[in-house]
């Protein structure tokens, strides 16, 4: 695992399993008095995970355990326990109740179970669906969305399954009166008409301004739906001061688990009883009147459909769709749409380009959790379709126009401890209308270990690339450029570093490196290039140069003197 992962996975075991702070910030109560019973015991039942979104940016989750005895038990754990639990699962904890005075268990109802170890089984699962790409004889040319090496080719496309089709909600205001017709004790009426949660629910009620049901229209290009055909706005439920429901007490006078749960159980009740049928909704939404509960939502991260899948709207933000929206978004699988600061801190809300980061920007999942819920396919690349130093340009067009955009880079393939990479171009139009303008137009990146519809683990934003702007991800070797942009199409090129650059790589026009450069326009290449053509120049002046004419006289044959000649006797 790499450092940046291991700081993410500690940061959210610390979310994950932070519930004595969450019983401080979500409203007042008594200082308890407690002690941990030493007897270790096993408890069973299905996982809840419940996603708690508190104003000024803070977040903690809730572990709630439904017991094969029909309780519904709150669960404390110390970090890392907890971390790869997922609603829906099948778990066995192993801890100790936790024992409180008389007076602390009037006041916070149920009694706390401290877990120590679990076992955990099951739960919703699922792979995307990959279609393989092609190149050379197989390509058709013009049909060709990238190059690698100058010749076409097309990569694979990757998708997952839809996560809903029919989003069929019901939302549920609430108000806290008393017997004498006016707001409970630490509550105030609501400050939302019915009528106003409508128009920010039903686009067939807002015809031009953003709603619930736009976003999730339009975000998903009319593959998963809210209208007011398939979802209600329920009349104002009022509901007493206190009360017991299901055999569990519950109060507006705090805001502890039992207490808000039971606002909802409650709340189903009072339907009931006035003939509303709530198994038509998949989905419930509870609208908090203003109270000591000081969250701008809670919900589940994750429904299978083996229990009711509920959020909660803050008191503030019952005219909200953004608030609205990321709620049902925690239904339907997704975490929270992470960034990491200058600082190399994680931010838990810090994506602001999609709607799963802070409130209350109205905007779309990021491309990542868009991919997680199929409603976007993308192109995708790994080592086979990116070996090293070869550089591949494609074009990805804006997320918000076209439901093919988007690349997945599977870093996986290659190299372990590096999250897949999202690249995406954002554009301010249609579900991103809300989108900040300094977004827009970018190439954004992101990275994200989901691997499917129900994997409810959360994704993170690097930043957005203007043109002419690269990023590298040292470990697996990848370097992302942004090429160019014409209206709602980006061009970007993604390079996988194979080493330095050689004579071959050079001579291949292989940008080796990945610094975007190939051929003499690389400065080691014009280099390497220089150095060859002087050892060119030196050789052939060796050539040019005359030979030294050498006679081999040791070798030649010695020439005898001609004898003298003697005078004949007659001349003498």
């Amino acid at each position: 695992m790499t450092e940046m992962s291991e700081r993410i996975a500690r940061q959210h075991q610390r979310a994950l399993c932070g519930f004595a702070l969450l019983l401080m910030l979500l409203g007042p109560s008594p200082v308890l008095s407690r002690q941990l019973q030493t007897q270790q015991v096993t408890i069973a039942g299905k996982a809840r995970i419940i996603s708690i979104t508190l104003e000024g940016k803070r977040h903690f989750k809730n572990i709630i355990l439904d017991l094969d005895d029909g309780r519904a038990q709150l669960v404390e754990a110390k970090a890392g326990v907890c971390r790869t639990l997922r609603s829906g699962m099948r778990v066995q904890a192993t801890g100790s109740w936790v024992v409180a005075s008389a007076a602390a268990r009037a006041a916070t109802g149920t009694p706390r179970f401290l877990v120590t170890s679990v076992t955990a089984s099951g739960g919703l699962q699922g792979k995307p669906i990959v279609t393989a790409g092609s190149s050379g004889s197989d390509m058709v040319a013009a049909a060709s969305t990238a190059t690698m090496g100058g010749q076409p080719f097309r990569p694979a496309l990757v998708a997952n399954y839809l996560a809903q089709r029919d989003l069929s909600t019901i939302i549920i205001p609430f108000a806290a009166i008393g017997a004498d017709g006016k707001a409970c004790p630490s509550t105030q009426l609501p400050q939302v008409p019915v009528s106003q949660v409508k128009q920010a629910i039903f686009q067939e009620a807002n015809r031009d301004g953003i709603t619930v049901g736009s976003l999730y229209n339009q975000c998903s290009y009319g593959k998963t739906r809210l209208t007011s055909l398939n979802s209600l706005v329920a009349p104002l439920v009022k509901l007493p001061c206190n009360g017991t429901t299901n055999d569990v007490a519950w109060t507006f006078s705090k805001c502890d688990f039992d207490d808000f749960n039971g606002y909802a159980d409650a709340a189903d009740e009072a339907l009931r009883a006035q003939g509303v049928v709530l198994e038509r909704y998949k989905y419930r939404v509870y609208l908090v009147p203003p109270s000591t509960c000081g969250f701008v939502g809670l919900g589940y991260i994750g429904c299978d459909g083996s229990y009711t899948c509920r959020a909660w709207i803050g008191a503030g933000f019952w005219a909200s769709p953004a608030a609205i929206a990321h709620e049902l978004g925690h239904n339907l699988f997704l975490n929270h749409a992470n960034s990491i600061n200058t600082e190399g801190v994680i931010e838990e809300y810090g994506d602001m380009t999609g709607i799963m980061g802070y409130c209350c920007d109205t905007r779309c999942p990021s491309p990542t959790q868009a991919w997680q819920l199929g409603w976007l396919t993308m192109q995708q690349l790994d080592r086979a379709s990116l070996p090293p130093g070869q550089t591949v340009q494609l074009t990805l067009d804006s997320q918000a126009v076209n439901p093919q955009s988007g690349l997945r880079i599977n870093t996986t393939s290659w190299v372990a401890g590096v999250d897949p990479v999202f690249l995406a171009l954002r554009t301010s139009e249609r579900g991103d209308k809300g989108l900040a303008s300094w977004y827009s137009g970018q190439v954004h990146v992101y990275q994200s270990p989901v691997t499917s519809t129900y994997d409810p683990r959360p994704s993170l934003w690097h930043g957005g690339l203007n043109v002419g702007d690269s990023w590298t991800e040292p470990t697996a070797g990848l370097v992302v450029r942004h090429l160019g942009s014409s209206g709602d199409s980006a061009a970007i090129s993604v390079c996988c570093i194979g080493g330095a650059e050689t004579a071959a790589s050079c001579a291949a026009l292989r940008d080796n490196d990945c610094n975007g450069l190939v051929g003499n326009a690389d400065p080691t290449c014009a280099f390497l290039a220089a150095a060859k053509a002087r050892q060119v120049a030196a050789a052939s002046r060796i050539r040019r140069k005359p030979s030294k004419v050498i006679t081999n006289t040791a070798l030649a044959r010695p020439t005898t003197p001609a004898p003298k000649r003697r005078p004949s006797k007659s001349a003498r």
